[in-house]
């Protein structure tokens, strides 16, 4: 087995909370032998940052202004203790996981890929943030997923129609649905008849 950094935005785990990320993680986590996860702060920060033996959280001290900063810092320090054989990049505007994943592979020859999960905004616009992060994200994301060995998407169409029309090349991007979702409960419905 090898050594994973993951760099998110999720601040859950930091927090304390068993939510999707955690109950990922609780998969993911057999393996790897260690997993080093990267992520904003959060206002209250745990004395213990690992949980099941084999995964570490290290979330920010600092703003999320300069969370690229921090990504950049805590992975050399990271990929130096602990040889990490890759990332992943929950990736998203506006894009301080991508920009510090670039500048961590660019000191360190840490390949990553980038995860989008969603866009804000598509397939529709909620309100003016989602309208800007939209805009940002047409603007940003080829340039973005250049150096990425790959784009992790977790719908077949909507994100990758989008990222695809956006400049992103088809053949980088990967489809992995989200496993961690129970498809017992959360299923399509039946069409009405």
């Amino acid at each position: 087995m090898t050594n994973l950094l993951m760099i998110s935005g999720d601040r859950s785990l930091a927090a304390g909370k068993q939510g999707a990320f955690h109950n990922t993680l609780s998969e993911l986590r057999k393996h790897f032998d260690r997993i080093d996860v990267i992520c904003p702060r959060v206002a209250v920060v745990r004395y213990d940052m690992s949980v099941f033996g084999n995964v570490f959280v290290h979330p920010s001290p600092w703003p999320v202004m300069f969370q690229s900063l921090w990504i950049l810092h805590e992975g050399q320090r990271i990929a130096r203790a602990h040889h990490p054989a890759i990332a992943t990049v929950h990736e998203y505007a506006p894009f301080y996981n991508g920009l510090g994943a670039r500048l961590l592979a660019k000191t360190t020859a840490l390949p990553y890929l980038l995860e989008v999960m969603h866009v804000p905004g598509v397939p529709l616009a909620s309100g003016i943030r989602e309208r800007l992060y939209r805009w940002l994200t047409r603007m940003c994301i080829a340039w973005d997923a250049r150096p990425a060995l790959a784009v992790r998407v977790i719908n077949e169409h909507q994100t990758p129609d989008f990222l695809v029309a956006a400049g992103v090349p088809r053949e980088k991007l990967v489809h992995i649905p989200a496993f961690y979702i129970d498809f017992e409960v959360f299923k399509p419905q039946e069409a009405p008849k």
